[in-house]
Order: C-alpha cells, then sequence, then structure tokens
C-alpha cells in the first residue's frame, strides 16, 4: 500500500506537470496566433499604402500627359497659323511684284526675270528652313513622350518587385515559426521518451529487490506486468492523442 501511494503520488505529480505544460502551450499558441495576425495586418496595410500611392502616381502621370499633348496641340495650330501669315505675306509680295513687273516690263525684262528668281529663291530657303525647324521640335516632343512612358513602365516594375520581395518575406516568416513549432515537439517527444525509460528503469529496480523476497515473486511479476501494461496502454494512447492534435494544428496551420 506504500507504494502504490509513492506511485499515486508520482502520478499525480506526473498530471500536474502535464496540465502546467498544456496551459504553457495553450498561453504559446495564442500568442503565436497574436503575432501571425499582427504580421498579416501590417502586411496588409502596407499593400493597401502601395496601391493608393500607385494610383496617385498614375493619375499625376496622366494629368502631366494630357497637359503636354495640349501644349504640343497649342503649338503646332500656332506654327500652322504662322505658316499660313507667312503664305499670305508670299502671296501678297507675288500680286505687287507682279504689278510692278507689268509696268516696268518693257524697260527690264532682264533685270526683273532675275530679281523674281532671286525673291522666288529667297522665300524657297525660308520655307525651308521653317519646315526644318518645325520636324525638330516635333522629334523633341516626341522624344520627351517616349521618356515619360519610359519612366512609367519603370514604376510599374518597381511596384512588382516590392510586392515579390513582401510575398517572399512572409513565405519566410511563417517558414520559421512553423520550424520552431515542430522543433518544440520533438523536443517534448523526446522528454515523454526519456520520462518513460526513467519509470521503466526505476521499476526494473524495484522488481529486482522483490524477486530476492520469498513467496512474493511470482505475484509481483504479474502485478508489475499488469501496471506495466497499462501504463504503456495509457502512454501509446496519449501518443496517439498527440500525434492527431499535431496533425490537426498542422491542417488548421
Amino acid at each position: 500500500m506504500l507504494e502504490e501511494q509513492v506511485y499515486a503520488q508520482l502520478y499525480s505529480l506526473d498530471a500536474q506537470k502535464k496540465l502546467e505544460r498544456e496551459i504553457a502551450e495553450a498561453k504559446e499558441k495564442a500568442k503565436l496566433n497574436a503575432d501571425t495576425l499582427a504580421v498579416l495586418d501590417w502586411q496588409k496595410a502596407t499593400k493597401e499604402s502601395v496601391k493608393d500611392s500607385d494610383k496617385a502616381n498614375l493619375a499625376v502621370e496622366r494629368t502631366m500627359l494630357k497637359e503636354q499633348w495640349v501644349s504640343e496641340a497649342d503649338r503646332e495650330k500656332k506654327i500652322e497659323a504662322e505658316r499660313h501669315v507667312l503664305m499670305r505675306e508670299r502671296n501678297l509680295a507675288l500680286i505687287e511684284h507682279n504689278q510692278q513687273e507689268k509696268v516696268l516690263r518693257e524697260q527690264a525684262d532682264l533685270s526683273e526675270k532675275q530679281r523674281d528668281l532671286q525673291l522666288l529663291n529667297a522665300a524657297l530657303e525660308r520655307e525651308k528652313e521653317l519646315e526644318r525647324l518645325e520636324y525638330e521640335e516635333r522629334q523633341k516632343h516626341r522624344a520627351e513622350t517616349i521618356e515619360l512612358q519610359k519612366y512609367a513602365q519603370q514604376v510599374t516594375q518597381d511596384k512588382k518587385s516590392y510586392e515579390k520581395m513582401i510575398d517572399g518575406l512572409v513565405a519566410d516568416q511563417n517558414a520559421q515559426q512553423w520550424e520552431a513549432r515542430e522543433k518544440q515537439w520533438d523536443r517534448e517527444d523526446q522528454a515523454r521518451i526519456n520520462l518513460l525509460k526513467n519509470v521503466y528503469a526505476n521499476r526494473e529496480q524495484d522488481i529486482e529487490l522483490k524477486k530476492k523476497l520469498k513467496g512474493e515473486q511470482e505475484w509481483m511479476k504479474q502485478f508489475e506486468r499488469q501496471n506495466m501494461e497499462a501504463e504503456v496502454e495509457r502512454q501509446n494512447k496519449a501518443y496517439e492523442e498527440q500525434m492527431v492534435k499535431t496533425s490537426m494544428m498542422k491542417k488548421m496551420h
């Protein structure tokens, strides 16, 4: 009876330790869940902030492009108006020249022809110079538009790279948390095995002592066998329950 009381106290201590361990595990699990939720909230807020910033940048870029296009259209209209004025002035000059030519044709045919030729060449050179300036202006605006488009593409690529980096950090954090949990479960299993080994070793020593007593050898063997079988069955059942609980926690994770 004294030995049974000792074993009962040992079982009570084991049950108390198991209860304390389960309470600590529950606290640790709640803390890990809270940390995971905090990380997820931070990631969500970061993504929303990045999206809002991208929308604002895109709106600014579109406004800049629209303003650039309006400015370019106004500039082309202005150039066209100047060309029209130039053509009108040239036509007026030609009309005046023709009138003068009609009056002075009899007196200076050769000099008038040379002068007309010089005026025509000057007008043609002036028109060519205006066309060259217009072409250079269009090429300049086209290059500026291409640079703005390249900048918009670069901003989009930078946004995709940032989102990819965030996803990689999240995956690494989850992997580290899961690895830490598996290590903790392995340490608990090893501690449980060591405890069983110690209990079996102590009981083996007790059996060896009791074998020396006459008349109690068979009874002690049977008693210890029953206790060991019951303990093994209980430990196996507890281990199976722990495995089921671990599997469910993995699935939930």
